[in-house]
């Protein structure tokens, strides 16, 4: 298999056509915590003032995340509105948020 997915969301190897070769692209976890706060509010600048982050870091990182989906996830008339794969995105980063919490619970139990 040429592509793997490790520890649902945090690290993916992904298949990149440049030189025939594999590359690791890491993943950050806060990029779904901040997509879903934007996706939850439909405001970069009241996430920002929530998450005590600018509006540039904001707007970087959902665009960081639309380029590692290759999806756009919002549509930017009147507010941030999810487009249906945003919604998708949202409801699957809800997931990968609350099982990355219950991973921090055990880890936080069993040492």
């Amino acid at each position: 298999m040429k592509s793997k997915d490790i520890c649902r969301g945090i690290y993916y190897f992904k298949e990149v056509n440049m030189d025939k070769t594999e590359h690791m692209q890491s993943f950050d976890i806060r990029l779904l915590y901040i997509f879903s706060t934007v996706a939850e509010l439909k405001s970069v600048s009241r996430t920002a003032e929530i998450l005590n982050l600018s509006q540039p870091t904001i707007t970087k990182s959902i665009h960081q995340l639309e380029i590692f989906l290759n999806m756009s996830l919002f549509t930017r008339n009147k507010g941030m509105m999810l487009t249906a794969a945003g919604q998708r995105a949202y409801e699957h980063s809800q997931y990968v948020l609350k099982s990355f919490e219950t991973f921090g619970q055990i880890r936080s139990k069993d040492i």
